[in-house]
């Protein structure tokens, strides 16, 4: 998960790039636009399309409400992935809270295969402490996991930056993993609030 509601805005519209390395050297570079309306207490209808980034050149939408309030939220919502490499059913849920300079989010995301693909798992947290104005930094995670025979568990660990300046951010992720030590992946995106 790669956008910002954490400003609490109505709008988020992002572009991330994101390379992935095999033993250092450049395995696949991936362009993921995002846009989200919503997940906010003041418009608790969630709206999240996005592309590339579930399954490669896939088309996902969800529609979802948010309950809570200024400090903490929680997010329900359904959707479809749908592209060449993988189609399915996916409810989501998504925490965000935020108490002084420390904010968090996390996503939950189970995905049923339809015409013959498998299920999957997918969770990401993303944990940042405001160190200085316009900059945050922080941990973040995320977790795959196919529900097929002898399928492994890829958990990536990293860092991530975070710049704004006003309505503008910028994001890097770089992401390392303990189960997967030949992968190395890299995001890097600006986006907008309004």
């Amino acid at each position: 998960m790669l956008t910002s509601v954490a400003a609490l805005s109505q709008h988020d519209a992002s572009l991330y790039f994101k390379e992935t390395r095999v033993n250092g050297i450049h395995g696949r570079f991936d362009i993921i636009p995002w846009y989200m309306y919503g997940m906010t207490p003041e418009s608790p209808i969630l709206l999240d399309v996005r592309y590339n980034f579930d399954a490669e050149k896939a088309v996902t939408g969800f529609i979802g409400k948010t309950f809570g309030g200024d400090s903490f939220t929680v997010t329900g919502a359904l959707g479809y992935i749908g592209g060449p490499t993988y189609q399915g059913i996916s409810p989501e849920i998504y925490f965000w809270g935020r108490s002084g300079d420390f904010s968090f989010i996390t996503l939950i995301q189970p995905s049923f295969g339809v015409a013959g693909y498998q299920e999957c798992f997918y969770q990401w947290g993303e944990w940042l402490y405001a160190v200085a104005p316009h900059w945050d930094l922080g941990l973040s995670q995320q977790v795959y996991r196919d529900f097929l025979p002898g399928a492994e568990t890829a958990i990536d660990l990293g860092l991530v930056l975070k710049a704004t300046y006003g309505n503008l951010y910028a994001k890097v992720f770089a992401y390392g993993s303990p189960t997967q030590t030949e992968f190395v992946k890299v995001y890097a995106g600006i986006g907008v609030t309004f």
